[in-house]
């Protein structure tokens, strides 16, 4: 017997014959269309593969345990009637039962959310952990597991900022071609949080510069500090200054300051700052690139008014412009001065290093020397 019923209508002299499907076999399509839909959805909304096997679970027993009930129902109403659908749904009972056993045993081997959270982050997957620990605070645990949550939630999210903060220093060190350094952050970055997006292509590839170009990474050029020393912003200083901050603690100090008039150079009336700089035992604590400190001068000598009278900006005596802990380098200004000098003028001299000759490994700290003029020696006399 087919399993379709025909029914023959008779229109202008012809005849047409429709085919009407059984109610039994639409509502197992439509049943069956909802079943793979919200499959879809738990795919979608899972945390991980996991989820998706408890949400499966849970949709398997309010979908399928009915399911079951009606594959046996319509199996007995059709077992002399319909021998082709019987076999079908003596199938489709069976499949139901297999899957019932499958998912039962399934479920009990996930565990509870809680259990969950904890693995990932003892694996270091703070990002699933995080989605594991926002369930479990948003549903009606108890109030020590909620508070639980929230504490180990701020741990991960601490342990992906700190990772962040690796690969972005890594990414400056890699922009200055200091591929050593970069391999070592990115190493750290990776180590702290394995799964950060990126993170491996990185370390490859700041590995792949360092061995092209080898361990000659211009690490002279720049000027690289460590955390411990902080650059304050400071005020009063000339306007052509630009931004102006401090070194804490200063590397360096001014020694044997003379001022004199004379003619040196040009001729007329011109005024000569002589003396020496001397580096401090500070330098080896806070400095963490090997040449020492790209000295930079400027002096200036103003009226007991604030007027300018002489200005000079210049370098260190010598043939290196650089300066260690221990050492000891003269320097020598000359300019024309405007007025002679006279009590009350006030004299300033400072040792700085400029903006772009220092690497900065964080830009958004507020005490980073992102000045124009980073200053860690500075000398003042009143006459």
């Amino acid at each position: 017997m087919k399993d379709t019923e025909s029914i023959t209508s008779i229109n202008d002299g012809g005849s047409r014959v429709f085919f009407k499907r059984p109610l039994s076999v639409v509502f197992i399509c439509i049943y069956s269309s909802a079943f793979a839909i919200a499959l879809v959805i738990i795919a979608f909304t899972a945390i991980d593969f996991m989820d998706f096997i408890y949400g499966f679970s849970i949709i398997f027993a309010i979908f399928c345990a009915p399911l079951f009930i009606l594959f046996l129902i319509l199996l007995f109403l059709n077992i002399k009637k319909h021998r082709r659908r019987t076999k079908g749904f003596g199938i489709g009972a069976a499949a139901c039962l297999v899957a019932a056993v499958l998912v039962l045993i399934s479920g009990s081997l996930i565990k509870d959310q809680t259990l969950r959270a904890y693995e990932n982050f003892e694996n270091k997957k703070y990002e699933i952990a995080i989605k594991y620990y926002d369930y479990v605070i948003d549903k009606d645990y108890e109030a020590k597991v909620i508070e639980a949550a929230k504490v180990n939630k701020d741990k991960a999210l601490e342990e992906i900022k700190k990772a962040q903060n690796f690969k972005s220093t890594g990414d400056i060190f890699f922009k200055y071609g200091l591929y050593s350094r970069a391999e070592s952050e990115y190493k750290k970055a990776y180590d702290t949080y394995p799964y950060l997006k990126g993170i491996k292509e990185y370390m490859e590839k700041a590995l792949a510069m360092k061995e092209k170009y080898g361990e000659n990474t211009g690490e002279m050029d720049y000027v690289l500090f460590k955390d411990n020393i902080k650059f304050l912003a400071v005020a009063g200083f000339p306007g052509n200054w630009g931004k102006v901050k401090t070194s804490n603690p200063l590397l360096a100090e001014f020694r044997d300051i003379k001022l004199e008039e004379g003619s040196f150079f040009e001729g007329g009336s011109e005024m000569r700052a002589s003396g020496t700089l001397a580096g401090s035992s500070e330098i080896v604590n806070c400095l963490d690139s090997t040449e020492g400190l790209f000295v930079f001068i400027s002096a200036y000598l103003v009226d007991a008014d604030g007027n300018i009278k002489w200005s000079k900006d210049g370098y260190l005596k010598g043939d290196s412009p650089f300066i260690k802990s221990g050492d000891t380098k003269q320097l020598s200004l000359v300019s024309h001065i405007s007025a002679p000098l006279e009590k009350g003028d006030s004299f300033f001299i400072a040792a700085y290093i400029k903006r772009d000759l220092i690497v900065i490994t964080n830009p958004s700290d507020p005490e980073c020397p992102d000045a124009d003029k980073n200053i860690f020696a500075v000398y003042y006399k009143g006459l």
